[in-house]
């Protein structure tokens, strides 16, 4: 992934996804490599590291959701989704 992509994957400014980038490339959870069709373009992968440590992220996304969503009926745990995502595409879409 470019930079430019990743930017707009997270729904921020360029300067900001550098900012961000730069612990993770530091941790080894991202690695770095330059664009094999352009030299001066610069593309992001997740390590192996990065990789697992996503999938620990995921595994707690869904724990802390199931936690979340537990007093709500199936309808009001949907109701609450579909709310949540319009929050967000008023928010940075």
């Amino acid at each position: 992934m470019n930079h430019k992509d990743l930017a707009a994957a997270i729904a921020t400014a360029a300067s900001v996804a550098t900012t961000a980038l730069k612990p993770l490339l530091e941790q080894g959870m991202v690695l770095n490599e330059r664009d094999r069709g352009d030299s001066r373009s610069t593309t992001y992968r997740l390590s192996k590291r990065g990789s697992v440590l996503l999938g620990q992220l995921r595994k707690r996304l869904v724990r802390t959701s199931e936690i979340l969503e537990k007093p709500l009926t199936e309808k009001e745990a949907e109701q609450l989704k579909k709310l949540l995502a319009k929050l967000i595409d008023g928010a940075f879409g």
